[in-house]
Parts: structure tokens; sequence; C-alpha cells
């Protein structure tokens, strides 16, 4: 009976090992992986541009999104940033 028990124990660190390394891969391919991180901050570029286009002020877009102000500057500026 005991090794009935093990075995259930084993095929479920099993399932959950395969289970916890998908959820790794997923959150390595679209949030953490460079390219994911890049096109992440492209859209964040263009929607802080957007706001400010349509009256957000620097001060509302530093305050909001936490960034420092010059980064937002250059963002604005359509510039890379050192982020």
């Amino acid at each position: 009976m005991a090794h009935v028990t093990a075995s259930r124990s084993d095929r479920l660190n099993t399932y959950t090992g395969r289970a916890l390394l998908w959820w790794a891969t997923t959150l390595e391919r679209t949030v953490a992986g460079k390219a994911s991180r890049e096109a992440h901050k492209r859209r964040r570029d263009q929607l802080i541009r957007a706001a400010n286009a349509r009256g957000a002020t620097l001060d509302d877009i530093v305050t909001k999104t936490k960034l420092r102000p010059n980064t937002v500057r250059a963002i604005l500026r359509k510039e890379p940033t050192v982020e």
C-alpha cells in the first residue's frame, strides 16, 4: 500500500513540476524575455506620447507612471531611454 502512495506522490510531483515549468516558460516568453520587454516599452511610450498629445502634462505622466522626469522627456522626444 505504501508503494502505491509513493507512486501517486511521484506522479503528482511530476505533474506539478511540468506545470511549474510551463508557467516559467510562459512568463519568460511573455513578460521576462528581452523582446517582450522591448515591445512593452514601445507600447508604453506610444501611449505616453498619445496621452501627452491629448493634454496629460509631464507632471501627470511622472506621477502616474512613476518614471523619472528625464525618462518621460526622452520618451516625448522619441529618444531612447536607459531603463
